[in-house]
């Protein structure tokens, strides 16, 4: 099993900071935040991108995943007019763009609150066009897009692996696949491993978790899951 670390918890520290800690501490890769001021999609479009790749190249340090911010601040492709959803899309394509230069393997997004007022037929239809024209674009630049589930305080979309099964089996395309972090089963009641059991290699190659207080035994069991499947872990 190899592990890697997300960058999102050195967010108030230069991003140089990340790659020396996740080189010191041994990590075999890095998966990078993108929000400002470490890796923003545009901001690595006018230039920035270039620190990235040598900061990669002088420790060593492969970028294993990117991960732009689609949680609501300010993009969210679930929530608002077609305006704000199309910002959202092009926003996630640009980043794709960005992760293909970066020679990362994945792209990660997830589906934020899609709205307390909205029905779900219409979650479910939003969320299966946004993927459609996602997945298309990602088979067409030869980039793995993973949607990650979030817990029910963060999205009434995909939480659980029952709805990544749906979501999948909304868009089937071969470069769209899934990933667990411990807390969205935790705070559930769900078992950790119900995502390797339902998802099978739709689960990424690289599977997550964020260890937090009183997760020690589900993380312990899930190390020996990812230890037996072969799969990859992320710490932050």
């Amino acid at each position: 099993m190899k592990t890697g670390m997300f960058t999102c918890g050195h967010q108030r520290l230069p991003i140089e900071h990340a790659f020396r800690d996740a080189s010191e501490l041994g990590y075999d890769g890095i998966e990078i935040w993108g929000g400002r001021p470490h890796a923003f999609a545009p901001d690595l479009k006018a230039g920035g991108i270039k620190q990235i790749k040598a900061l990669a190249q002088t420790y060593q340090m492969p970028i294993i995943g990117y991960t732009p911010e689609t949680n609501g601040y300010p993009y969210n492709m679930m929530l608002g007019d077609e305006h704000m959803r199309r910002e959202s899309l092009d926003m996630i394509k640009l980043a794709m763009d960005m992760a293909k230069e970066m020679n990362a393997g994945y792209t990660l997004i997830s589906a934020a609150h899609a709205g307390y007022l909205t029905p779900p037929n219409v979650i479910w239809g939003r969320l299966a066009e946004n993927l459609s024209e996602l997945c298309e674009y990602a088979e067409n630049i030869g980039m793995d897009l993973i949607l990650e589930p979030l817990t029910p305080y963060e999205s009434n979309v995909v939480c659980n692996a029952n709805d990544v099964l749906h979501a999948l089996a909304l868009v089937p395309s071969p470069r769209l696949f899934s990933m667990v972090d411990i807390c969205a089963p935790y705070v559930q009641a769900e078992p950790v491993m119900s995502y390797f059991d339902k998802l099978g290699d739709k689960l990424s190659s690289s599977a997550y978790c964020r260890q937090r207080r009183g997760q020690r035994h589900a993380l312990h069991s899930w190390r020996r899951q990812n230890a037996a499947a072969g799969t990859d872990a992320r710490y932050y």
